[in-house]
């Protein structure tokens, strides 16, 4: 039964270097991603429609909720109504608009 230890550790070391060669690639693409949108300014471009609106600003680790108060060349200020926020355009992923509820 001891013999198989080796074994099993020999598996176990290898299936951890397979799951981080993977978690690396994912990565990478990810970084790639944003090299692109920041080479062709898409977000900046997509954000200009939606400066002095109320939107939710979605990045590789957060959301940020407020309305838009300035965008810059790689920047967006963002007013929560507690602070004031400043985004990198390089990490956003998302951008959703906030519309008020109606009340009746």
């Amino acid at each position: 039964m001891a013999a198989f230890y080796p074994t099993y550790a020999a598996l176990l070391l290898m299936f951890i270097v397979i799951y981080m060669e993977r978690r690396r690639h994912k990565n990478a693409a990810v970084i790639r991603k944003i090299i692109e949108k920041r080479r062709n300014g898409e977000m900046t471009i997509l954000l200009n429609g939606f400066e002095g609106k109320e939107v939710t600003l979605y990045t590789l680790n957060d959301s940020v909720t407020g309305r838009i108060v300035e965008i810059n060349e790689g920047w967006v200020k963002i007013d929560s109504g507690k602070e004031i926020s400043t985004v990198n355009l390089d990490y956003v992923i998302r951008v959703r608009e906030r519309f008020a509820k109606k009340k009746d």
